[in-house]
């Protein structure tokens, strides 16, 4: 959980700070940008190497080098060296960090098998969630009320620890397997892994979008302090969804109810443009349209991953479990860029836009991955084996 939260608080600590100490969320969104497409580039191969040399290793190996990045980016942004600078830095904080969330998924995968498995993916999901309720909410106590540099600081700080401290888990860590590259095929190469990352991405792209627009919107009704609590409300909505459907067993395989969800996603992301237009200075209506959105999250999450478990071999999950995050990441990646240029452009509440026009692309993908995934059975076993 401490890794997470750091990670987690992060986005938010350098907005909030870069903000305050550049001006231009131009700026802002391209650093953004740069960090997440180095995460989607590193995540695979530390996963690889996660696979081939143990989570224990790897992950205590990469604290090391998340500390000193962090020290880099904190350094450039404190004495605001010039922009490029934080270029480099920022990248390597967040490519530095391994994604715990999938190695704790994978542990849970080694562990159990069945409606457990299905049980632990949803109680995974609503662990996430209560660090993205609580991160944003920590990150803009600290931005704000003791200093700009505190947020990115105290994300370091718990990341780090909790990497340190995950590391040294090892009575649970899944074991090694050094020719696992060689024996079975990259998860890539698995239609099923492609029917989920399609709409994973431009999931990631209405959140990116969230985001920026968010902390924008609140900028301009010099309620700054305000960004982490809505922000934390599509977390809080995602939590609730995902304790109520992780007692749920659905009574089909999990492609139909995986562009259902998405459907239901794609339509709850047109409510923050509707508030935002219709109660443009009421931060209660921001913040219950965020929750809406919440509310439609943790259902694709869940059903998503679960695709992913039934149908990658067990060596090369950690790898695959990486993949799905990592097109959430590079969508947010996008979405943070496109938004930022949007509202410093088009007005502070025009990036509510992007989710309204990416939530159909997100569905018509959905429904592909579905029709590609229906033709290629084969590499799946079947549903009521694992529990989805």
């Amino acid at each position: 959980m401490l890794a997470r939260l750091g990670a987690i608080s992060l986005s938010l600590s350098m907005i909030l700070l870069l903000s305050m100490n550049y001006g231009s969320f131009a700026l802002v969104g391209f650093l953004s940008a740069t960090g997440l497409i180095a995460l989607v580039v590193l995540h695979p191969w530390t996963a690889r190497l996660t696979d081939r040399h143990g989570q224990g290793k790897v992950t205590a190996a990469a604290a090391g080098i998340a500390a000193l990045s962090y020290a880099a980016f904190l350094a450039c942004a404190h004495w605001k060296a010039p922009a490029w600078t934080l270029f480099p830095a920022y990248a390597l904080a967040m490519g530095s960090s391994p994604n715990v969330s999938g190695m704790v998924r994978r542990r849970w995968a080694h562990l159990h098998d069945g409606s457990t498995r299905r049980a632990a993916n949803a109680v995974e999901q609503v662990a996430d969630e209560l660090c993205f309720l609580s991160g944003p909410i920590l990150a803009t106590i600290l931005v704000t009320s003791v200093f700009p540099e505190a947020g990115v600081l105290a994300s370091g700080v718990l990341l780090v620890t909790g990497m340190l401290l995950f590391a040294g888990q090892r009575r649970t860590e899944p074991p090694a397997d050094p020719a696992a590259g060689r024996r079975e095929s990259s998860p890539l190469r698995r239609p099923s892994v492609w029917a989920v990352l399609m709409p994973y991405a431009l999931v990631g792209i209405l959140f990116g979008a969230l985001d920026v627009t968010t902390v924008k919107h609140t900028t301009s009704m010099d309620s700054r302090s305000a960004a982490g609590v809505l922000l934390s409300m599509i977390a809080l909505g995602s939590a609730i969804s995902g304790l109520a459907f992780g007692k749920v067993r659905p009574r089909s395989e999990p492609r139909v109810p995986f562009i259902v969800s998405v459907a239901a996603l794609a339509v709850l992301t047109c409510v923050p443009l509707a508030a935002a237009r219709l109660l443009p200075d009421s931060l209660p209506a921001i913040g219950a349209a965020m929750f809406a959105v919440g509310i439609g999250t943790a259902p694709v999450i869940i059903l998503g991953t679960s695709i992913v478990q039934a149908c990658v071999p067990e060596a090369r999950l950690n790898e695959a479990l990486v993949w799905p995050s990592s097109a959430i990441t590079g969508g947010n990646a996008t979405g943070n860029a496109l938004t930022g240029w949007i509202v410093d452009h088009a007005g502070d509440s025009s990036g509510y836009w992007v989710p309204v026009v990416v939530g159909p692309a997100a569905l018509l993908a959905a429904y592909a991955g579905l029709a590609l995934h229906r033709r290629t059975d084969d590499d799946c076993v079947a549903a009521e084996d694992v529990g989805v």
